[in-house]
């Protein structure tokens, strides 16, 4: 990134790269005030595309409005990249997410809203554009939500996602989506047409519920109060029982690699070792077993 020195009217300006919602002409003519002042404000970024010969602004709108108020037709020094309009507008969402006027919701709304009509966000995810534009994931997928249902962007069918350093595609469609797993006519918690763990309605061909869990059939039980001679020792290992706090997850049964990233993306390391060092327990009891 150069310094030079253009006339103010070779800037554009109109090309939807002011990612805030609108201008504050208060803060414009606070600007003024210090600029005849003396005091030094840096240069607004500005984006050259060589093809077209256009000069275009991507971060300091408030500071344009000032010096044209201030001098209008003047010569002003820039900070110069050289890149397309595209270029301009992805480098002003985040302009202003560590720097300048305090953004407003709506300012945040709006550059959200901006990066998800990018096509450098096509294939991103809510949380690598919160990322970028310096907001919750959460706002993301609420504005995403909204151009998707006026028909502004398209639903994609997959996103590009990084957890633990590794950089994967995500089916969107399967998001919460459950795994089939059985009938709830087959289900210990199923009592006729009642669900007795969240209290719901399900029929018998009801499908996909993660608490699902078989009926115990005539002649099976808990092995381990009734070992036999031929099977291993397991009384000293201890029984699980339920936490307070329990997480549903839908996790890989032939990757190790994808199953240790979405581990560490929901659990912290602390957690994780803790476990690590019970299955090494659990492990070291059922050899003193044999």
């Amino acid at each position: 990134m150069a310094k030079k020195v253009i006339p103010l009217d070779r800037i554009r300006t109109d090309l939807n790269t002011q990612s805030r919602d609108e201008i504050n002409w208060d803060v414009v003519d606070e600007y003024v005030e210090a600029m005849e002042r003396g005091e030094t404000f840096p240069p607004i970024l500005v984006y050259y595309d060589k093809n077209l010969d256009e000069y275009i602004l991507a971060d300091g709108f408030h500071r344009y409005h000032a010096l044209c108020k201030l001098w209008p037709g003047s010569d002003v020094t820039i900070n110069r990249r050289y890149g397309t309009v595209e270029n301009a507008q992805w480098a002003s969402i985040v302009s202003n997410t560590k720097h300048g006027l305090r953004r407003t919701n709506a300012d945040k709304r709006n550059a959200v809203r901006l990066a998800l009509l990018h096509p450098n966000a096509a294939e991103m995810s809510d949380r690598a554009i919160g990322r970028w534009v310096g907001v919750d994931n959460k706002t993301v997928a609420a504005v995403r939500k909204e151009l998707e249902l006026s028909g502004e962007i398209p639903q994609i069918e997959t996103r590009s996602v990084t957890r633990g350093g590794t950089t994967y595609q995500l089916q969107t469609t399967r998001i919460g989506r459950r795994k089939p797993v059985g009938d709830c006519g087959d289900c210990q918690s199923f009592n006729g047409r009642r669900c007795m763990v969240d209290e719901g309605v399900h029929l018998p061909w009801s499908k996909g519920c993660v608490d699902f869990k078989p009926k115990v059939q005539p002649g099976q039980g808990n092995t381990r109060s009734t070992p036999n001679r031929n099977s291993k020792q397991t009384d000293n290992i201890p029984t699980a029982r339920k936490s307070k706090g329990m997480v549903r997850l839908h996790l890989p049964s032939d990757d190790p690699l994808m199953f240790a990233i979405e581990m560490r993306y929901h659990f912290s390391k602390e957690y994780l070792l803790g476990c690590l060092e019970a299955l090494k327990r659990l492990e070291a009891d059922e050899q003193n077993a044999e």
